[in-house]
């Protein structure tokens, strides 16, 4: 019998739903933790980011930002003028601005859309902030791999996007922005400041509060979650009860990276095991991440099929390179 993804879809909200009645506590401090998260760390850190971008590309300021970057990042990352910025942005906001920065700069024609969906999955990740201030010196405990843990996600996204190129035919002319460039260039002769700030405000708070709402959505998915796996009262022997134990950790970080990578940090495993789980969920970067991504896509019809498997082939890079890191150095 066939079962179409909609009555998938369906039959999974409303097990959802029963769950949140069943585990009410559970569901109360998931959306409580959900909420303190996006409000005191999120919010401040992303809404201000997402609202000057939004001018910034609106103002075709972006020309002036690419060209200091231009002859670095063409010959590295093989992109156009244009293309540099969501690469920046990437670096200095991460999930999902530097999605939405993709998906702006292809609906505004400033990118192809090849090389936007090459963009995407290099520019959407962790940001270096997260990974040295949270990943590293929070989480983990340990300032001395700040660099070490940044150079593989980054490198690993390098890698995986370069594959992509290869795997999903995605071409494009790097000369391509000169003419894309005068197209934009009329703009500049008559623009309404005051309607631009206000539609870069409008769009920062509508981009925020969606953030916001599937942070807190998985964030009670994971406490429902962690509440009906727990190992507490189970009676197995020890090398079951440490798989299950980091078989949930693990399916705790793909579900919210944040609080998933909070409860490996202290988790009683190995800081082997959390090195290699930690660095491969913030590689891959979760579903909260992935459903933030696709909810800032709608217009620029990248996809997010070739988005998924391109981080999947990031996540399995970063563990690669983080296991013959741990055998070798740690």
């Amino acid at each position: 019998m066939h079962v179409s993804k909609r009555s998938i879809l369906n039959i999974s909200f409303v097990l959802f739903l029963i769950l949140m009645f069943i585990y009410p506590i559970a569901t109360i401090k998931g959306a409580t933790s959900g909420l303190l998260l996006w409000f005191n760390t999120v919010l401040p850190n992303l809404l201000p980011f997402i609202i000057v971008s939004n001018i910034i590309i609106k103002l075709n300021i972006t020309d002036y930002i690419c060209n200091v970057f231009r002859p670095v990042f063409e010959k590295i990352f093989k992109v156009s003028r244009n293309g540099c910025y969501p690469i920046i942005i990437g670096l200095m906001s991460g999930y999902p601005l530097g999605a939405k920065t993709c998906g702006d700069m292809v609906t505004l024609k400033k990118i192809s859309k090849a090389e936007g969906q090459y963009l995407l999955a290099l520019c959407n990740n962790a940001s270096i902030t997260y990974i040295i201030n949270y990943i590293a010196i929070t989480t983990l405990k340990e300032p001395s791999l700040q660099y070490v843990i940044l150079g593989i996600i980054y490198m690993s996204s390098f890698v995986s996007s370069l594959l992509s190129l290869k795997i999903f035919h995605l071409q494009w002319d790097i000369s391509a922005h000169n003419d894309m460039q005068q197209q934009s260039s009329h703009i500049k002769k008559a623009f309404n400041f005051r309607e631009i700030i206000d539609n870069s405000i409008m769009n920062g708070f509508e981009v925020i509060t969606k953030v916001g709402g599937y942070i807190i959505l998985f964030s009670v998915i994971s406490y429902i979650m962690i509440t009906i796996t727990s190992t507490d009262n189970l009676n197995a022997p020890p090398f079951i009860l440490e798989i299950i134990k980091f078989t949930r950790l693990f399916i705790m970080g793909i579900l919210e990276i944040t609080t998933g990578t909070y409860l490996i940090g202290g988790a009683n495993i190995s800081f082997h095991a959390k090195f290699l789980l930690i660095v491969t969920i913030t590689a891959l970067g979760g579903f909260s991440s992935l459903a933030q991504t696709y909810s800032v896509l709608h217009q620029s019809n990248l996809s997010i099929k070739i988005y998924i498997k391109t981080k999947i082939m990031n996540a399995v890079i970063a563990s690669i390179i983080s296991y013959c890191y741990i055998l070798i150095f740690l």
